[in-house]
């Protein structure tokens, strides 16, 4: 069992392809996902099953190898090392709670991401591009958790190894470049700006492939990733703005706001309050 394997059995190398197996599947779910139109409880079949992905992938690096054990595995799960490295699923816990999800198999399997995720002992927060509202700025944990792999190296290495243009970490530990795509789609899938997303027509396999090989850098001089997908460039669909303001892509139905937008609507008062009272024929 991934999630709570009794004695290790599992040899680097099978670590190693089933994190590129979880990549190939993710890949095949996003291209088919996007093919076709999409609605609110199709949004949450969506989050979850690449939930389920970043999590199995997740839990298949931090289990202990029979052979071989990686220094990416151990310095990932904190065997090796100070700290315990890991995605955070704060967004993912925002979005599931309202999101429309119409079968006990979806609601099961959230909870059982949020449940792995909370029980993990994570000191630092990789993957997280979110948190800045998917600017695609290089994550400082990210190269903190990069450097630690590489000082196994005796090397050191800078912000192009987590994009991959820099090849010494992928080329000696292939699976940081599947770790991080999984966990981009997931976050990517979570993203609450609804023009974040291309269009729907047929996609391809190739289609969403991740293609990481770009940089720019922003007008105080500081570099970000241009990440392309479907064609697109990600830090071109999505704008931080309306990330800022939709705290949720489908808000609750139980919020009277979602029926008297654009007024907002917290209490009886609200509804009950006549802003501009009835003079009654100049009476009042």
């Amino acid at each position: 069992c991934v999630w709570t394997p009794k004695t290790p059995t599992l040899q680097h190398g099978t670590q190693v392809h089933v994190l590129h197996l979880l990549r190939l599947l993710m890949e095949h779910f996003v291209s088919a996902a996007f093919s076709i139109a999409s609605k609110r409880s199709f949004d949450g079949v969506k989050i979850v099953v690449a939930g389920v992905m970043a999590t199995i992938a997740d839990a298949v690096l931090r289990q202990k190898v029979i052979d071989a054990p990686s220094d990416f595995s151990e310095i990932l799960s904190g065997r090796d090392g100070d700290s315990s490295f890991g995605t955070g699923v704060q967004l993912f816990a925002a979005q599931s709670e309202t999101i429309e999800v119409l079968t006990q198999e979806l609601n099961v399997a959230r909870t059982g991401i949020l449940d792995y995720f909370d029980e993990l002992e994570i000191t630092k927060e990789i993957c997280c591009w979110e948190k800045e509202y998917y600017a695609m700025y290089p994550e400082k944990t990210a190269l903190t958790f990069l450097n630690a792999v590489a000082e196994k190296m005796y090397t050191h290495v800078n912000e192009n190894c987590i994009s991959g243009r820099d090849k010494t970490i992928v080329l000696h530990y292939p699976e940081w470049e599947f770790f991080r795509d999984i966990n981009f789609y997931w976050k990517y899938l979570l993203c609450t700006d609804p023009d974040a997303f291309p269009g729907v027509r047929e996609y391809s396999l190739q289609d969403a492939r991740l293609d990481w090989s770009s940089y720019d850098y922003d007008q105080s001089g500081r570099m970000f990733d241009l990440v392309r997908v479907f064609g697109y460039s990600v830090n071109n669909m999505i704008h931080a703005d309306s990330c800022k303001t939709n705290g949720h892509r489908w808000p609750s139905a139980c919020l009277p706001s979602v029926y008297t937008d654009p007024h907002e609507v917290r209490t009886e008062d609200d509804v009950l309050h006549i802003r501009n009272l009835p003079s009654f024929d100049g009476c009042l």
